[in-house]
């Protein structure tokens, strides 16, 4: 079993390189002593550290399951369900990350380069070429951030709306947010109903959908429904079909273009269906979690795919009233751009870019993809773009800014 478990934590720490890496030295901030996670470069070692201090061991991989669910790596739960079964490993109930811990995750996924500027001048950080999540770790290890109110508050007052309301709600999830949790001592697992969830309306519990499959209510639950594999799959046949239909691929690509990371296999996808396919092969969409496709209805105004889907689900919720979660506001403001720009002012931006000019086939969103893949138009960049689109007298920079 020994052995078994080893090859678990080696396999799962190939998931975790890179930026990934850095995901891990956060959440499990709690649970690695300080000196460790300023030493270590693998999560194998992070893992190993787990082992050791008995937060992890060869029949309770309840952490590991943790962070593979907030980070939304479905390689990694698969490998952890082919362990727990293979070893006859019991379930733990209750979550071993605390809301905070969550939260500050899931809001530095939507903090940009802006507000990472705000951060830095505003706590004087001097060290250069820090990323967001060098950033966090430098202010937790100096004490200058954790779940205590007064200090979460100033750094979440710091970061765009979105990103702050997700680190704000933990305040009031936590046992008690006053007070700092002990580093290297061993979390008291959190009931599982802290857990920071994008709020759902609730519908009227409805026995089952016009196919005969069961409704996907979400009353009496902060948790999102779990749809059947043969439910899921008709979802995204729908929401594929509805775009596809609408002639959205090109707009979808620069949609979900922070989310497919082979940007040169992005742009050979031919369909909606093998975009969705994608974002699920990279857990951004799942059978558990289909938030992202909520906040593509609302980001591109497509509201009669919400009807086409609650012809089959009749508790499909009402998508105007989500909150956007899943997207940066600099590409929600890019999705903005391409809707409110006027053909003349297509037509003067590519003159100006572009010589001779290029036909974008009387599309805004072949441009911006256009312009995406040449860095013409880039998040660090964006300023650049929007005063020469000053210069040239257009209205649509405004939806930039």
């Amino acid at each position: 079993m020994a052995n078994k478990f080893q090859q678990l934590l080696t396999d799962i720490s190939e998931q975790y390189l890179g930026e990934r890496y850095q995901w891990l030295r956060l959440l499990l901030h709690d649970h690695v002593p300080i000196e460790c996670l300023d030493k270590s470069t693998t999560g194998l070692e992070l893992f190993n550290e787990l082992s050791d201090s008995d937060y992890i061991s060869t029949n309770d991989v309840a952490l590991l399951w943790d962070v593979a669910e907030v980070t939304s790596q479905k390689a990694v739960k698969l490998r952890i369900s082919e362990y727990k079964t293979s070893v006859q490993c019991s379930d733990t109930d209750g979550t071993r990350l605390t809301a905070y811990r969550k939260a500050l995750f899931k809001a530095l996924r939507n903090v940009g380069a802006k507000d990472l500027t705000q951060v830095i001048g505003y706590y004087n950080i001097r060290a250069l070429g820090l990323n967001k999540w060098d950033t966090v770790f430098y202010l937790e290890k100096a004490g200058r951030l954790d779940n205590s109110k007064e200090k979460c508050t100033t750094f979440a007052n710091l970061i765009n709306q979105m990103a702050k309301n997700m680190l704000l709600a933990s305040l009031s999830a936590d046992d008690d947010p006053t007070t700092p949790l002990n580093q290297g001592k061993r979390c008291v697992p959190v009931n599982s109903s802290n857990e920071v969830s994008t709020p759902m309306p609730q519908q009227p519990p409805v026995a089952a959908t016009s196919t005969g499959v069961a409704a996907h209510s979400t009353q009496g639950t902060s948790e999102a429904p779990k749809w059947s594999e043969n439910d899921f799959q008709l979802l995204k046949t729908i929401v594929s079909i509805y775009y596809d239909s609408h002639g959205c691929l090109v707009m979808l690509k620069v949609l979900f273009a922070d989310h497919v990371r082979n940007k040169a296999k992005l742009g050979t996808i031919t369909s909606t269906m093998d975009l969705l396919n994608e974002l699920v092969a990279s857990g951004d969409v799942s059978h558990d979690d289909i938030t992202m496709l909520y906040n593509t209805i609302k980001l591109t105004g497509h509201f009669g795919l919400q009807n086409d889907i609650r012809k089959q689900f009749k508790t499909f919720p009402n998508v105007r009233q989500i909150q956007i979660t899943e997207f940066t506001k600099y590409r929600q403001k890019l999705m903005q751009f391409g809707m409110g720009m006027g053909e003349e002012e297509r037509k003067t931006i590519n003159g100006y870019y572009n010589r001779p000019v290029k036909d974008y086939t009387n599309d805004n969103w072949n441009m911006i993809y256009d312009f995406e893949c040449r860095k013409i138009i880039k998040e660090r960049k964006i300023q650049e773009f929007i005063d020469i689109l000053k210069k040239l007298n257009l209205t649509c920079a405004a939806e930039l800014e």
